[in-house]
């Protein structure tokens, strides 16, 4: 029991550091972190209850666990990252809006993030610290921020047309999200349209290996399976090698 309750207890501890720095790092609702301690408290208790005499099982059990809150970070950035380069526009809008009306860049982008909250004002927050600075990017995590970052440090250090830069740098940024967003559009459709063929022919052999003989099977639709399959691969290849013209 004690050893069981020690391990938790060590498995507790180190998932309560992970989910906070998560929680840190993206600028969460701390209420919710909260709901989550009082929610692993309770796991704690009954996994410690039910596994008292094996604790083999809970070692597993924290080491699962241990290893999704490791990846958690990592997940959500990718989730986030859409959420990222949309709100960067509204930010360069801010800013171009501030540098239009006679504000300083420096001022402009910190007016820029008063509107902000949560895990956008945290990862905007950082953005600015690190221009403001003159800071070295590699440290912003996220690839949009990161080039944006870059291109406010050059906009800032030039001192020259800054709000042209700024609009150029905006128009450059929207087209880039509008190609995303048209060659993510095309790959869905590819996709389902693939996944829709697989089905049909899997079907369909399905069909024919239960109705027919072994021989026709192999002899006919054998060599289909092989020449569907390069049709598929070729598919994915066009898929993702295809370059948009601007």
């Amino acid at each position: 029991m004690v050893v069981s309750f020690s391990i938790s207890l060590l498995g507790f501890l180190i998932l309560k550091h992970e989910i906070h720095e998560f929680f840190f790092n993206f600028g969460l609702n701390t209420s919710i972190f909260n709901f989550i301690m009082y929610f692993l408290v309770s796991v704690v208790l009954i996994v410690t209850h039910f596994t008292f005499e094996t604790p083999t099982i809970v070692w597993s059990f924290y080491f699962f666990l241990i290893i999704i809150a490791r990846f958690l970070p990592h997940l959500a950035r990718s989730l986030f990252e859409t959420e990222i380069q949309n709100e960067s526009l509204n930010f360069l809008d801010k800013i171009i809006l501030g540098v239009s009306a006679g504000i300083a860049l420096r001022s402009s982008m910190d007016k820029s993030l008063e509107d902000m909250t949560g895990w956008r004002r945290r990862q905007f927050h950082d953005l600015i610290r690190t221009v403001n600075l003159g800071q070295n990017v590699s440290k912003i995590v996220s690839p949009t921020l990161k080039n944006l970052a870059e291109e406010l440090l050059f906009v800032q250090s030039s001192q020259v047309k800054t709000l042209e830069q700024l609009q150029k740098l905006r128009r450059n940024i929207k087209l880039r999200l509008d190609l995303r967003h048209r060659s993510r559009q095309v790959a869905l459709n590819m996709n389902v349209q693939a996944g829709f063929l697989i089905f049909v022919f899997f079907g369909v052999s399905f069909f024919s290996y239960s109705n027919y003989e072994t021989k026709l099977f192999l002899k006919y639709l054998l060599p289909a399976t092989i020449w569907f399959s390069f049709g598929c691969l070729g598919l994915f290849y066009l898929q993702r090698n295809h370059k948009w013209k601007i």
